[in-house]
């Protein structure tokens, strides 16, 4: 039976009343419209914006995107979804995020940090400009130069004196890579004359055929170093013969029929 008025019992008990019993919330509900979800088994009502659960306050919500920028979509237990607008937050304020720049000027897409790393670095490496990556050696950025991800242009610096890219290398000394594959340039640090300068005083040299014969031991591993005799009580430059013995080693000849005492001259040997 329909009932198309309202019924005024004033104010007397409905007694052993059921609710509507439905497996869907009805459609175009009034404001305070109630009805039992046999799905849910709970009593809803309408506050003329939502269905609430008149039953207990176990509302469970879920959150996802909302339907447009700006907006968080809130779902709860009872079948309600709701598009919440976040304050402050536009169209204009949601970027995509690039993890690569791109070259196209009209781009509005927000690059990552590593993003525009990478792209400075290309950048430079295509100018062929030096870009300083850390130290190497014990205690430095890294032990061992890197084989690969290497850009042109990328330089270390020698923080332990050794052997990197199988060259030796000194403390201040410079590694930079002129190819990718990589190729590494070992770069004096500018102090290579202190750094690989041997001196001595002669010992007492005995003559033999009017020859005084001084082998001097430099440990400076080159063959063919440069070798300037002087006397040390004159400072003048001394000319003798210079014999290359090994990449460690050299014999200066001097001519004098006579034996030379010792501390006379002062051999330089650079190499």
């Amino acid at each position: 039976m329909d009932i198309l008025n309202n019924i005024n019992i004033l104010q007397n008990e409905i007694q052993n009343a059921v609710a509507q019993n439905l497996a869907a919330a009805p459609l175009n509900p009034t404001k305070g419209q109630f009805y039992f979800d046999t799905g849910k088994n709970r009593l809803l009502y309408y506050d003329g914006t939502r269905w609430v659960s008149a039953t207990d306050d176990n509302t469970t919500y879920t959150f996802a995107a909302g339907d447009a920028n700006g907006q968080i979509k809130v779902s709860d237990s009872n079948g309600n979804t709701f598009n919440i607008d976040v304050k402050g937050l536009s169209a204009a304020a949601y970027k995509k995020v690039d993890t690569v720049i791109s070259e196209s000027p009209s781009s509005a897409n927000l690059p990552t940090s590593a993003a525009v790393a990478n792209a400075i670095a290309a950048a430079l490496s295509a100018s062929d400009a030096m870009r300083f990556k850390g130290t190497i050696g014990s205690g430095g950025t890294i032990s061992a130069l890197p084989t690969n991800g290497v850009l042109v242009g990328d330089t270390y610096k020698v923080a332990t004196a050794g052997k990197y890219a199988n060259q030796s290398a000194k403390v201040g000394d410079l590694f930079i890579a002129t190819a990718t594959d990589p190729t590494w340039v070992l770069v004096p640090s500018g102090d290579d004359g202190n750094a690989y300068k041997y001196t001595s005083a002669n010992p007492a040299l005995t003559s033999a055929s009017n020859i005084c014969t001084w082998t001097i031991t430099h440990g400076l591993s080159t063959k063919y170093p440069l070798v300037q005799l002087y006397e040390i009580s004159t400072g003048e430059m001394i000319i003798a013969d210079i014999i290359s013995v090994s990449a460690s080693q050299v014999k200066v000849l001097i001519n004098s029929a006579e034996d030379i005492a010792a501390g006379t001259y002062q051999a330089i040997i650079v190499g």
